[in-house]
């Protein structure tokens, strides 16, 4: 973990610039709360002696990890293939347009 990448991008989160692709991509203005949390996690860790700062570390990320799979995912939309296509490349953009609605 590097506190100066967490400060970039806790940085940037607030910045004019990160918000105005995000209200230009999703609508919407972006919650800052995770990255600026990652942030003070970071430095709050470095008193620490280096084995209780690797498990506190790896507890976080495990954390972290749990979290995100629980949020919606592309899982979500798409749907897995049972079996792969045959020749995919072959045929023009119209013949996968009919095998799709078929």
């Amino acid at each position: 973990m590097n506190c100066l990448t967490a400060f970039d991008e806790m940085y940037y989160c607030f910045s004019l610039g990160g918000q105005f692709l995000n209200v230009y991509r999703y609508g919407g203005w972006r919650d800052c709360s995770e990255k600026s949390a990652d942030w003070r996690f970071c430095m709050r860790t470095k008193a620490m002696g280096p084995i209780k700062r690797k498990a506190m570390i790896m507890a976080r990320n495990k954390e972290k990890a749990a979290r995100f799979k629980q949020g919606p995912n592309s899982e979500d939309i798409w749907e897995l293939r049972k079996e792969p296509l045959k020749n995919p490349f072959s045929g023009s953009l119209g013949d996968l347009e009919k095998d799709s609605l078929a």
